[in-house]
């Protein structure tokens, strides 16, 4: 009996605990990964055709953890219909960007001039419904129409354009001409419910508010810093479950230990922590210590009336 007291005690606190990080991980997903597969990408905020100068200054300020760069190829069209927004970005800036916008990714980012990366929607747009990696497709890119599949994902965006991503080696080749712009992608720490994020880099970069070379409204931080007061909330609940659990199993402790004395309850609650104290004693040690606080329990439990639970005995306990 006083085992399983013990232990449904301990289990009860740690389900709970369980729960509450549980609450935690939703919240993540719903808050972060929600936001960027919304969005299309983790920021929406971008810096278009920057100086070089203007890059420093952003990179500078104290509430920019992070940037990436990114161009923009224009369109694709399927059947003379604008259907893909093309992109170049590199790897190390694809996983910043897009990768808790994307899911299912098959294959490799493209490598050669003719290689493509499209979403599921693009290829449910083609009429492919089992497509595979190194088959030609055809897209109408900048007057350019086959390309190889390198890879596919599934993304959420349905209120924009499904991306398509090429190589840096078909970015050289049409960098420069009309519809490419080059972009500085920018990923700030700023709480966009209560700061305006736009006019602080605007007035960084001394540029006015309405500057289309600025579009965008922020980004979203895959740290969840957006959530500081919500997990703040959450890891209150936590130390506050934390301490009861501790009084909890204390008590519970104690109790078993007067149902194995054989003390009746609640009329000695207030002396269980000498008693508790003995057993943890004649379990962990054996010393004169023992030996008193044997003799203290039997003065209690002469003093209520019961029989001596240990007797004198000579030598080692």
């Amino acid at each position: 009996m006083r085992n399983k007291i013990f232990v449904i005690t301990v289990a009860s606190a740690f389900i709970i605990i369980l729960m509450i990080f549980g609450l935690l991980h939703v919240k993540y997903d719903t808050y972060t990964v929600g936001n960027a597969r919304f969005e299309g990408g983790v920021s929406s905020l971008k810096l278009l055709n920057p100086l070089k100068s203007q890059e420093n200054i952003v990179k500078k300020l104290s509430y920019v953890r992070d940037t990436a760069k990114e161009w923009d190829l224009g369109f694709g069209f399927i059947d003379n219909i604008e259907k893909v927004r093309c992109k170049y970005i590199d790897q190390e800036g694809f996983s910043k960007q897009y990768d808790l916008a994307v899911t299912d990714v098959e294959g490799e980012y493209p490598q050669g001039a003719n290689e493509i990366m499209v979403s599921r929607r693009t290829l449910s747009d083609l009429g492919i419904s089992e497509p595979h990696v190194g088959m030609e497709i055809q897209i109408d890119i900048n007057g350019t129409r086959n390309f190889i599949l390198s890879g596919y994902f599934t993304d959420y965006s349905e209120y924009f354009l499904p991306k398509a991503f090429l190589s840096k080696a078909y970015m050289d080749k049409v960098k420069g001409t009309d519809g490419v712009t080059e972009c500085l992608i920018i990923y700030d720490t700023l709480d966009s419910s209560t700061v305006d994020v736009r006019e602080s880099i605007c007035t960084a970069l001394d540029i006015k508010n309405d500057d289309t070379q600025l579009i965008g409204n922020g980004s979203i931080d895959p740290a969840g810093s957006g959530l500081d007061n919500s997990y703040l909330g959450y890891l209150f609940m936590v130390a506050m479950i934390l301490i009861c659990a501790y009084f909890l199993i204390n008590s519970s402790f104690a109790i078993t230990i007067n149902i194995a004395a054989g003390i009746p309850l609640p009329d000695t609650v207030l002396r269980v922590n000498s008693i508790s104290y003995y057993r943890y004693l004649q379990i962990v040690t054996n010393s004169h210590r023992v030996r008193a606080w044997r003799d203290h329990e039997n003065a209690l439990h002469n003093s209520l009336g019961f029989v001596q639970k240990h007797p004198a005995r000579q030598g080692n306990i």
